[in-house]
């Protein structure tokens, strides 16, 4: 609960909630209004008491949050440790988004974190017993702020330290107030707290939660499980700023000191906090971007972090493209997630020199890059004219061809468009196997190897490479009768073909037989662009199930389905945030353009931050951050229809139901269907 407490000079604590407090109620309001309740003379100890308090608790009518106002009276001059508000839960899991950065920390052993760094928001998650948050008012000023881990079995805290200063600062200690300094506060010292709470029955925070939202429940209790669980969970900015780690820390990390890897892990991990509506969250996708770049090296993205210092090579040595790719896709999400586009201008030179890096490699004769190494699983030997590496730049060429043009370079913008078909048709002269799947790797001599790969066949797909819907349909047949390709309907396996000792660098053969989230996410996209339905929710419902049953995820499934490899693992949970957005809700934010193109919905109300969608087929309201125009491609309404739109314009969508029109974003734009066409 929440307690007022001191810590004597022997060590030894005292609470108001044990000390039979003489304490009187008195309500102050209790209306449609709101309820207010005043608590007097709670006092630490029954007699001779250290500090005695007021508090207020306030209800406001339809909110998610009571504030706690408290004025806090030392009545008893005598040596302490300190004089304290303690809000204590028994939850798991603890996250403190300070000024400096964010600490978290699970329970298990009396620890603590002492800091005096201004605290913006204090919250905990537990899979069976909800979410507390404790976000301070501006106004109080406190000596410091301790969070606290107590034990297997006794839950998590924060600490709102009035006096006292513990003895060691920004760093996790065992908790041991005997060797902290006393203090002996003056008699009458008056200090004044106020702290808005916020519990929530389930495990996710509220706070950034309007109390009117009206988005399915179903679809708001997945997004803010991902991103509060896993992608603010696993940054470690208050320590290394810029760290995005692949796991919390439950205490130690299976990766150990190792962070910030954009093969693609951090890529997921700042499109979720960009995306979070958050902007203290949308700072810290920032600093992860910044944080690379600030580290490139002639063009080459680090490929992550050791203890805060940049490497290139992959922990298998290899050289991968991943970084670079991945990398320019979070600077890209990070702009248009949070309608930055000062920042995107700025830093653009460097997302220029990121691309190019990978362009060096472009052989015109073949039509494709030649590299040395995988997109983004590690120890696979993928070398050459690589599927993997040229499917995903499909992805990323068109994407950045608008920004080069944003951005004023219209050379390179007509460059990566031209580079973007030519890779195309590269990949169907060069890989393609003339029946039913795209080669692992064309070789300099002209021979090939094959494994089946899964993740370079769905972004064939996914991205373009692959647009007859018979080649389509031939690749779905050879990929989805693999006999492991969708374990249990949970995630997607690697390839076909088995990547053994003599197939992955150092024989490290730990990521063949596995389903990772990369690889779903391009076979969720590749069923979303080609409209199958069907197989898209069979395929995503399960993982979407896991997570709202677990809060956290593992990094990987098996082939029986069965979660393996590393706990608390960052990317499954994101990615089924972003699916959710870019997928089901169809809402895909570019710097040129606002595409809504729901698969499956066609009447919901998306409301993340400042971006809110309200769609049906006869009325779309939307916002979007952002300054300037873009044109806006909206997908499912009448056909023929003419539709009236907020900035004046009329518009009429084609036969299919789109529409297309420009106006500024930045401000709520409104469809209202007006008349019908004629057939």
């Amino acid at each position: 609960g929440i307690v007022l407490e001191t810590v004597d000079a022997d060590g030894s604590v005292h609470c108001a909630s044990s000390s039979a407090s003489p304490i009187t109620y008195q309500i102050l309001q209790n209306n449609d209004a709101g309820l207010r309740l005043r608590i007097r003379s709670l006092q630490d100890r029954e007699s001779q008491p250290v500090a005695t308090a007021d508090w207020i608790l306030s209800l406001p009518a339809n909110s998610r949050k009571f504030t706690l106002t408290a004025r806090t009276i030392i009545s008893g001059s005598r040596p302490v440790k300190a004089v304290e508000i303690g809000v204590y839960v028994n939850q798991w899991f603890m996250n403190g988004l300070f000024q400096r950065g964010v600490m978290q920390s699970v329970c298990g052993g009396d620890q603590l974190f002492y800091t005096t760094n201004t605290l913006h928001t204090f919250y905990t998650m537990d899979n069976q017993n909800g979410s507390v948050t404790v976000v301070p008012d501006a106004s109080s000023t406190p000596a410091g702020w301790a969070m606290r881990s107590y034990g297997n079995d006794c839950g998590v805290g924060l600490e709102t330290i009035l006096a006292g200063r513990y003895s060691t600062s920004d760093q996790w200690s065992k908790a041991d107030w005997k060797s902290v300094t006393d203090v002996v506060p003056p008699p009458d010292t008056v200090y004044q707290t106020r702290l808005d709470i916020y519990p929530n029955n389930y495990a996710f925070p509220v706070f950034s939660i309007p109390a009117s939202d009206p988005m399915s429940f179903r679809s708001l209790r997945t997004i803010y499980t991902a991103i509060y669980g896993s992608a603010a969970g696993v940054l470690g900015s208050f320590e290394h700023d810029g760290s995005a780690y692949p796991t919390l820390a439950s205490p130690n990390r299976p990766y150990g000191d190792m962070h910030t890897f954009f093969d693609p892990d951090a890529w997921s991990t700042v499109a979720t906090l960009s995306f979070s509506g958050d902007p203290y969250l949308q700072d810290q996708a920032r600093r992860i971007i910044e944080l690379a770049a600030t580290n490139i090296r002639d063009g080459q993205i680090p490929h992550h972090f050791v203890a805060g210092k940049p490497t290139y090579i992959a922990i298998s040595k290899a050289t991968q493209t991943g970084p670079n790719i991945f990398w320019t896709l979070a600077a890209i999400d990070y702009a248009t997630g949070t309608g930055n586009e000062t920042w995107l201008k700025q830093h653009y030179p460097q997302m220029k020199a990121a691309t190019d890096w990978i362009l060096n490699f472009y052989d015109p004769d073949r039509k494709l890059v030649k590299v040395g190494g995988p997109l983004f699983i590690d120890v696979f030997i993928r070398q050459g004219y690589t599927l993997d590496s040229n499917a995903m730049l499909l992805r990323l060429l068109p994407l950045m061809a608008p920004v080069a043009r944003f951005c004023g370079d219209a050379p390179a913008a007509s460059r990566y468009e031209r580079l973007a078909d030519a890779i195309k048709q590269g990949l169907n002269a060069g890989l393609w196997n003339g029946r039913n799947h795209y080669v692992t790797q064309l070789n300099p001599d002209g021979s090939n190897r094959d494994m089946v790969d899964y993740d370079g066949n769905y972004a064939a797909i996914a991205f373009g490479a692959a647009a007859d819907p018979r080649q389509i349909a031939a690749i779905y047949r050879r990929l989805d009768g693999g006999p492991h390709t969708h374990p249990g309907n949970r995630g997607t396996w690697t390839s076909e073909k088995y990547y053994g000792p003599d197939d992955c660098r150092g024989a490290n053969t730990g990521d063949s037989a596995t389903a990772m989230a990369r690889i779903w996410w391009l076979d969720l996209d590749s069923r979303y662009v080609t409209g199958d339905l069907t197989n898209f929710c069979r395929y995503f419902q399960p993982v979407q199930d896991d997570l709202l049953r677990h809060t956290w995820l593992t990094e990987r499934y098996n082939a029986q389905g069965q979660s393996i490899r590393a706990p608390y693992y960052h990317e499954y949970p994101e990615i089924t945030a972003m699916v959710l957005r870019e997928m089901i809700y169809g809402i895909d934010v570019k710097i040129n353009r606002v595409r809504i193109k729901p698969f499956g919905l066609n009447n919901y109300h998306y409301q993340v931050g400042g971006l809110e969608v309200d769609y049906s087929r006869d009325r779309v309201s939307l916002h979007v951050p952002g300054h300037g125009d873009r044109t806006y491609e909206i997908y499912g309404l009448l056909p023929r229809a003419t539709y009236s739109i907020s900035t004046g314009q009329k518009a009429t969508t084609d036969p299919d139901g789109i529409i297309v029109f420009q106006t500024p974003v930045g401000r709520t734009i409104t469809l209202r269907q007006t008349a019908m066409s004629g057939p």
